[in-house]
C-alpha cells in the first residue's frame, strides 16, 4: 500500500510525464529497477529482502537530492545546529558523498553553501 501511495504522490506532485522521464532516465535505471523488484518481492510475500532493495532504490533514484536535502536541515533553527557540529556535519558530508555516486557537481554546490554558513 506504501508503495503505491508513494509513486501516486511523486506523479501527482511532478506529474505523469515528468514521473516517466525520471524513472526511464539512464542514470535512474539502477535505481528504479531495484525498487521494482523490491516491490515485487514485497507482493510475492518476501517483505524484508523486498524492503532493503526498494530502500536501496530510493537512495539511488533520490541521489542527487541529498545534498539540498543536507543544507536545507542546516537551515533549521535548533536541528541545523546540531547538524553543524564538526563530526555530524562529516559524517553527513560523507553519506553524501556515497549517495552521490560519483556525482561531485552536487558536492561542489553543498560546499559553497557550506562555507557560506
Amino acid at each position: 500500500m506504501g508503495n503505491i501511495l508513494f509513486l501516486s504522490g511523486v506523479m501527482l506532485t511532478i506529474g505523469l510525464k515528468s514521473s516517466l522521464q525520471f524513472f526511464t532516465k539512464r542514470t535512474n535505471f539502477k535505481g528504479t529497477i531495484s525498487f521494482g523488484v523490491g516491490f515485487f518481492f514485497v507482493v510475492i510475500g518476501w517483505p524484508i529482502l523486498g524492503m532493503i532493495l526498494e530502500s536501496y532504490g530510493f537512495v539511488v533514484l533520490f541521489s542527487g537530492f541529498w545534498p539540498t536535502l543536507a543544507v536545507f536541515v542546516q537551515k533549521i533553527p535548533v536541528l541545523g545546529w546540531v547538524f553543524q557540529q564538526p563530526y555530524i556535519r562529516s559524517v553527513c558530508f560523507s553519506l553524501t558523498v556515497i549517495a552521490a555516486n560519483g556525482c561531485l557537481y552536487n558536492l561542489s554546490l553543498f560546499w559553497e553553501v557550506q562555507g557560506s554558513a
